[in-house]
């Protein structure tokens, strides 16, 4: 058995290294982002598998304005969506078997990204996918649905590939409510 925590600590550290395209060369990306990308709030007695692996776009470039959770919310902010989110996974009774990462692992100054970017990164999720061999990948937003999409075509990547909101469009935005996004997540969760 390959000790998972040993080759995420390799993973991690080469993305800290990576310079595959100029984001690296941000301040915003400038520190150490062991703990920023893909992480486990989760796991239970060091079980090396999830079930559901969510995937965003990017990381909001002030992530490291003391934000606590994978998608943002200052500490101490009980309305911050990353927060929220993290409440509304427990509610639906999966927060112990989820993994957070990020499409692209590095911020940009707009919170936009380009082809040029996911293509250069996009090897990194690829082997989160190999290390926790989720049951099903959940993509926030539809862009990130579709770049997965056509990612797991090409590659003849096997997993099951859903897609929901962001819970920054839900929470900050207000164009769902909680209700209808946790029966929505429950949905994908159960199917």
């Amino acid at each position: 058995m390959i000790c998972k925590q040993k080759t995420f600590c390799e993973l991690y550290r080469r993305i800290q290294q990576c310079q595959n395209c100029a984001l690296c060369e941000l301040n915003v990306n400038q520190k150490d982002i062991s703990m920023g990308y893909g992480k486990l709030l989760g796991w239970k007695n060091s079980v090396n598998k999830c079930k559901f692996l969510f995937v965003g776009l990017n990381p909001s470039h002030v992530r490291f304005l003391g934000l606590e959770f994978a998608f943002g919310g200052p500490q101490g902010d009980n309305q911050g969506v990353g927060k929220r989110f993290i409440d509304l996974l427990q509610k639906a009774e999966i927060f112990d078997d989820i993994y957070f990462t990020n499409l692209v692992k590095c911020s940009s100054l707009t919170n936009e990204i380009n082809l040029n970017n996911v293509k250069n990164c996009i090897c990194y999720l690829s082997e989160e996918i190999d290390i926790l061999q989720p049951n099903i990948v959940i993509a926030l937003g539809k862009q990130v649905f579709d770049i997965i999409n056509v990612f797991f075509k090409e590659c003849k990547i096997n997993i099951v590939l859903k897609t929901t909101f962001h819970p920054s469009w839900v929470f900050r935005y207000k164009k769902l409510s909680e209700e209808n996004y946790l029966a929505i997540i429950k949905s994908i969760c159960d199917s």
